[in-house]
Parts: C-alpha cells; sequence; structure tokens
C-alpha cells in the first residue's frame, strides 16, 4: 500500500475576483468576527486565515471541528446586534492507520523554535491501563512545552488503545494554557480497565517536572 498525503488548498477564484483581501499564509483574510475585507460577507473554515492560538498568527487549520465551530458564530454574528470573537484553533489531528492510532495537538518542536517559544520535549512509554489488567496497549506520548514557564505548546500520541482519550486532554490543556505542572496534578478517571493511578498524562507532566527542576 501506497499512502500520499499531499493536503489541500482552498479555492479562492470568486473571492479574489470579488477583490477580497488575502492573507499572508494564502487564504482569505478574515478579523477576529469572521468578517473579510467587506464587512459584509463572513467567511470561515478551510478558505479562511484564522488565528492559531498558540503561535499567535494567522493561518489556514482545514480541518471539520474549526470549520464547523466558525460556521456557527459566523451565522450568529451576521444575525445578533453583538457580535463575538472567534478565539482560534491550534489545529487537533488524529489518524487511524490499522490498528495504529496516531494524533497531535500543534505547534511542533520546529514551529515552537521559529516562533522564539524556546521549546523543550519529553517523551514518555506506557500502557494505556494498569499493566495486570488484560489487554494492555503501549503509548507514547510527547509534549512540547516552554523552558521557563513548563507551559505546554504542543503534543503527539501514538498507540493502539486511549490514544484519542490522551489526545482530547492535551488538547484542552493547550487550550487553556495549563503547564506540565497541571498536567502532573489533573484528576483524571481511574480504574483498571482504562487507565493508572498515575495516568500517561500525568506520567508526562512528571517527567516534564523532572527535566525543568533537574
Amino acid at each position: 500500500m501506497v499512502l500520499m498525503s499531499v493536503g489541500v488548498r482552498p479555492t479562492l477564484k470568486l473571492a479574489q475576483e470579488t477583490g477580497l483581501a488575502m492573507g499572508p499564509s494564502g487564504g482569505l483574510q478574515v478579523n477576529e468576527f469572521l468578517q473579510t475585507s467587506d464587512k459584509n460577507i463572513f467567511a470561515g473554515g478551510d478558505m479562511a486565515e484564522i488565528n492559531h492560538r498558540v503561535l499567535n498568527k494567522t493561518v489556514r487549520i482545514p480541518l471539520a471541528g474549526p470549520a464547523n465551530r466558525q460556521g456557527r458564530l459566523a451565522a450568529n454574528n451576521i444575525l445578533s446586534k453583538t457580535m463575538k470573537p472567534y478565539r482560534g484553533s491550534q489545529g487537533t489531528t488524529i489518524v487511524r492507520f490499522f490498528d495504529a492510532v496516531v494524533g497531535s495537538t500543534r505547534v511542533n518542536f520546529i514551529q515552537a523554535q521559529e516562533a522564539g517559544l524556546n521549546p523543550e520535549t519529553i517523551v514518555i512509554r506506557k500502557e494505556n491501563h494498569l499493566g495486570y489488567y488484560p489487554g494492555g496497549k503501549m503509548l507514547t506520548l510527547l509534549l512540547i512545552y516552554q523552558k521557563e514557564t513548563g507551559r505546554l505548546l504542543g503534543a503527539q500520541v501514538a498507540g493502539e488503545a486511549g490514544a484519542d482519550r490522551r489526545l482530547d486532554v492535551l488538547s484542552t490543556a493547550v487550550y487553556a494554557g495549563l503547564t506540565v505542572v497541571d498536567l502532573a496534578e489533573l484528576d483524571l478517571a481511574y480504574a483498571p480497565p482504562f487507565g493508572s493511578a498515575n495516568d500517561p498524562v500525568n506520567i508526562a507532566g512528571f517527567t516534564a517536572e523532572n527535566r525543568i527542576s533537574g
């Protein structure tokens, strides 16, 4: 099997012919209310440039989740007297390859370096639930965090079982601006079929704390 992932580009011909402004990453420019350069035209989804919550710059994030939420917000802003801003996305993605699951909530290490965020990374491997309970599968978690503050910048997860659950926790942590100390202290659901008293997310937080403290 050959898998080729070439990405997507928006079709912007109509917007360009209409004279709407384009953004630096090649998408349609919108403000925080999802208005284009023509205040009577709103846009969202794959063609629009939106704020990246970690990098704090406009990027295209062609994903269904952010696109649907932008559509809802744009419709509300068109119909409401008081407009609400779109607070951005960090582009959380997940994919299954046969039995393997891999996912990330971006940024990655190189992006964080280029943005001057002074990142550090740690990697841990741990079973998705207690070892004595049958059916455990190994998980790999990679955290990207800021050296000075411990703020979580991004994460990557790979495994067969439980990867999606941990990725959602880490995506929420990035969105909320949590630190690796916060990860170490998170109170996550535990019973032997589902996890460990110290979840892999907690262990990743402990490991990052150890790296910071020396």
